[in-house]
């Protein structure tokens, strides 16, 4: 009994050391981009450790249902802290975006970008409307894309482009898409230009069409027509000397 109550002990003492070295160890990742939160596990780490254990019960006399009751809201008040943290950070970025945007509008992009950067290292997750809106920037500023803008529009819709009065979404967002309109419209030259582009890749491609088809119909291996020696073929009375 004895000795069962020894191995009990050790491997309580075991785990614990486990659980706060672990604990630990995940505040100091933590640390340097949730500081507060590292901080709290990093704290909770140690408070674990059989070795402050034993200092506290020295100290204090602390039951072990309050101490669990401790650990677990060290837990609680380190995840709260990097949830409000998040929700904080978020808003920040929200705001710089929508500074962003006034850059946008005033065609002042190298500024516009800047921000993007500084709101894009705030948020956190999936839903980074920072890099949204790079992305949509980034196709504004493109040669290629306001081509592909321009020759997606109808006869009806261009002319409406060039006379300033055309009210279509290209962009999902209201700013990025009347910037966008605005250069479609500053470009509209470049419409014919497309258009051209496109109708010379159409004529390439049937003419590699048509190549292929030939090709198609000759061996690879002696160059003959196919269809050809199929009908030389079965009109010979004996096609075995062909």
């Amino acid at each position: 009994m004895r000795n069962e109550k020894v191995f009990k002990d050790r491997r309580k003492k075991g785990l614990k050391w486990v659980g706060g070295i672990f604990t630990i160890i995940v505040g100091l990742s933590l640390y340097e981009t949730e500081t507060a939160m590292g901080i709290i596990f990093v704290l909770v780490g140690v408070f674990i450790l059989p070795i402050v254990q034993n200092i506290i019960d020295k100290k204090v006399d602390i039951t072990s249902p309050a101490k669990y009751l401790i650990i677990l809201g060290g837990f609680a008040l380190a995840i709260w802290v990097g949830y409000n943290n998040k929700i904080n950070e978020g808003k920040q970025a929200d705001k710089i975006v929508k500074q962003s945007l006034t850059a946008i509008s005033t065609n002042n992009f190298d500024k516009a970008n800047k921000l993007l950067v500084e709101a894009g290292d705030l948020y956190r997750g999936s839903d980074n409307k920072a890099n949204e809106i790079k992305k949509m920037l980034e196709n504004i500023n493109s040669r290629s894309y306001i081509k592909k803008s321009l020759s997606g529009l109808s006869e009806q819709e261009f002319k409406k482009l060039k006379n300033g009065t055309l009210k279509v979404s290209i962009l999902s967002n209201k700013t990025l898409n009347k910037v966008l309109l605005a250069k479609m419209q500053e470009q509209s030259s470049l419409r014919a230009e497309y258009l051209e582009e496109a109708e010379q890749r159409r004529e390439q491609a049937r003419i590699a069409a048509r190549k292929q088809k030939t090709e198609d119909q000759f061996s690879a291996w002696d160059g003959s027509h196919r269809k050809l020696e199929v009908y030389i073929k079965r009109n010979m009375h004996d096609p075995d000397s062909y």
